[in-house]
């Protein structure tokens, strides 16, 4: 009985940290995920909304070994990936930003959105290592955002034709202008 309350404690305080977060409120929801994760240190969502307290109140570094946690804790939830990469990317860090960016898309194949918003963060990034000189950087970005159209590529392929839902959609304007971009920057 004891363990069960436990549970629902942990949980609660959970829910309360995610509203926290809608609220805008990160300290609230801080405190709430901390105590979440204290309890029920096996709960990866405790972990991934302190994480997501952390990197709004700008603690970068403590929000992203949460998110490791929350990760390691929930290996196929493209969530912690997804804030992983935009916490990455926010550092400056492009290429562990596009690593993580690319597994957020193997955790979410199915999903356009997830594609568009990797390919988008690559594209950022992409114009910043260029502002910045950073050829190297350039070329590894481009290589790793034409993986990932190419992952949406395979994906769109394995779609059966006369399928009830609507497909994929991967004739997105983003997608196009990517090609372009990652294709400019390698160059014949």
């Amino acid at each position: 009985l004891a363990g069960a309350a436990v549970l629902g404690v942990g949980d609660g305080l959970t829910e309360l940290s995610a509203r926290g977060l809608v609220r805008g409120d990160p300290g609230v929801a801080l405190r709430h995920a901390e105590a979440a994760a204290a309890l029920t240190p096996w709960n990866d969502l405790a972990h991934g909304y302190r994480g997501a307290a952390l990197a709004r109140l700008g603690r970068g570094e403590e929000a992203l070994a949460a998110l490791d946690r929350a990760r390691r804790l929930g290996p196929y939830e493209p969530w912690y990936a997804q804030m992983a990469a935009t916490e990455l990317g926010r550092q400056g860090r492009w290429l562990e930003a596009a690593d993580a960016w690319a597994d957020y898309v193997r955790l979410w194949p199915w999903e356009a959105e997830a594609y568009a918003e990797a390919v988008a963060a690559h594209l950022r990034y992409l114009d910043a290592a260029e502002a910045a000189g950073e050829r190297v950087q350039a070329v590894r970005l481009a290589e790793s955002g034409q993986r990932i159209l190419a992952a949406l590529e395979r994906q769109k392929a394995r779609e059966p034709s006369g399928a009830p839902r609507r497909g994929m959609e991967v004739d997105r304007p983003v997608f196009a202008e990517a090609r372009e971009r990652f294709a400019a920057v390698l160059g014949p």
